[in-house]
């Protein structure tokens, strides 16, 4: 379950990782670190009440998978 999740967190970061990195020399450092926080903690509250109610490996899987993305922004411009 940990392989899977690990996976599910690092996934998006090495199939969007060339790509992010190109958008990331373009885009203000400031704005990306902004967004970014801003979407995790989005992701974090409607992860959170979801799980309360529909508590699902796949669900959190899915939000693993979700953070990664949002991870990768940061991760392509340091």
């Amino acid at each position: 379950a940990m392989a899977i999740l690990m996976t599910c967190f690092w996934g998006p970061n090495i199939i969007l990782g060339p790509f992010m990195g190109v958008l990331a020399d373009r885009i203000s450092r400031k704005w990306i670190i902004t967004v970014s926080n801003f979407i995790r903690a989005t992701i974090y509250i409607i992860f959170s009440i979801y799980l309360i109610h529909h508590f699902s490996i796949n669900v959190v899987y899915f939000m693993m998978f979700c953070l990664g993305i949002t991870f990768q922004h940061q991760i392509g411009r340091f």
